[in-house]
C-alpha cells in the first residue's frame, strides 16, 4: 500500500485541503487568511466556561436598585419631612391628637389635588392651569347660590362638570394638535384667571365673594355630607392610651388644659354648637357666649 505524500501548507502544520480529505476531515476554511484558533470541547461532565467579565457592567447594591424606583424616591421624600418637622417642631403639638387632625383636614383636599398632578407627570405631562382651576370652581360654585338662588349641591355639580369639560378641551388639544401640555395648560392658566377676576367684579364689584359659607351650612345635602362625626371611639381609644402613660403623652407635645375642679377636659375638639365653659374664659356662667353654629362645609369655605 503506497503512502500518500504530506502535503501541508509550506510554512504550516495545518494540513492542506487534499491531506484533510485523505484523512477524512473536513479542511479548515480560511478566506484566504490564516486557519482561526481551533476549538477545545470541554470534556463531558464539566462546567461550562463562564464568560469574560465586562468592564461596562456595573454591580448595583440593593440600596441603588430600591432607590432606583420612582415610588421609593417619593416615600422617602415623606419620610425626610416628617423627619424634619419631627426635630424643628416635635414638642409643638404637631403630633398630638388634636395637632394631626388640623394639618390633616388641610393636606386631604390638597392631596386629592396632587393625585391628578401626579398621575399627569407620570405620563410625561404637566398642567400649569391646576391653581387657577381651583380659584375658576370656586367662584363657579359661590356665585349661582349667591346670586340667582340655586341650592349650593346643584352649584358644586356644576363647578365640577366646568372642571371636567375644561380637563377635555386642554387634553383634546394636547393629543390633536400635538403642542407641549406645557404651552396648552399655560394658555388656560391665563384664561381662567381672567374669567375669575372679570366673573368676581360682574357680580360682586370685587375680586372676593363671600358669604357661601352660611348658604352651605343651611344646605340639607351637603350638611348630610359634610358634617358629623368621624372615628369618636378611635380618638377616645387614643386618648385614653395617653392617659395611662404620662411620659408618652408629654413626648407627643400634648398640653391637656385643667379645669378649676381638678378635672382635665377632653382634648378632642369640641362640637360643632357647642358652648365655651365659664371655667375655661374665667368669666361667670352668665358671661359665656354660646358659639356660633358652623358645619365643616362653612369652615373650609372660609
Amino acid at each position: 500500500m503506497e503512502s500518500q505524500p504530506d502535503r501541508r501548507l509550506p510554512g504550516s502544520s495545518t494540513p492542506g485541503p487534499q491531506t484533510a480529505a485523505a484523512e477524512g476531515q473536513r479542511p479548515p476554511e480560511t478566506n484566504g487568511g490564516p486557519a482561526g484558533p481551533k476549538v477545545v470541547e470541554p470534556p463531558p461532565g464539566a462546567p461550562p466556561p463562564q464568560p469574560a467579565p465586562d468592564e461596562r457592567v456595573r454591580t448595583l447594591s440593593t440600596f441603588h436598585r430600591v432607590m432606583g424606583r420612582p415610588e421609593s424616591a417619593s416615600i422617602a421624600g415623606a419620610i425626610l419631612v416628617f423627619v424634619v418637622f419631627a426635630l424643628a417642631a416635635g414638642d409643638s403639638g404637631m403630633f398630638a391628637l388634636d395637632g394631626v387632625i388640623n394639618w390633616s383636614v388641610v393636606s386631604a383636599y390638597l392631596g386629592i389635588v396632587a393625585t391628578g398632578a401626579c398621575l399627569l407627570m407620570i405620563a410625561g405631562e404637566f398642567d400649569l392651569s391646576l391653581g387657577s382651576m381651583i380659584g375658576f370652581t370656586g367662584m363657579m360654585a359661590a356665585i349661582p347660590p349667591l346670586f340667582f338662588g340655586w341650592p349650593v349641591w346643584l352649584s358644586m355639580l356644576l363647578a365640577l362638570a366646568c372642571a371636567l369639560f375644561i380637563g377635555w378641551v386642554n387634553g383634546t388639544l394636547v393629543v390633536k394638535t400635538g403642542l407641549p401640555s406645557f404651552i396648552v395648560t399655560l394658555g388656560f392658566l391665563f384664561i381662567l384667571r381672567g374669567l375669575t377676576l372679570a366673573l368676581s367684579i360682574i357680580f360682586a364689584n370685587r375680586t372676593i365673594v363671600s358669604g357661601i359659607g352660611d348658604l352651605a351650612a343651611q344646605d340639607p345635602v351637603v350638611r348630610f355630607l359634610f358634617s358629623g362625626t368621624f372615628a369618636n371611639e378611635l380618638f377616645t381609644w387614643a386618648e385614653t392610651r395617653l392617659d395611662r402613660h404620662p411620659r408618652r403623652r408629654e413626648a407627643a407635645g400634648s398640653r391637656i388644659p385643667r379645669s378649676s375642679s381638678g378635672g382635665r377636659s377632653s382634648p378632642l375638639p369640641r362640637r360643632i354648637g357647642s358652648r365655651t365653659p365659664a371655667s375655661a374664659t374665667g368669666s361667670s356662667p352668665s358671661a359665656a357666649t354660646p358659639t356660633p353654629r358652623r358645619t365643616w362645609a362653612s369652615r373650609c369655605a372660609a
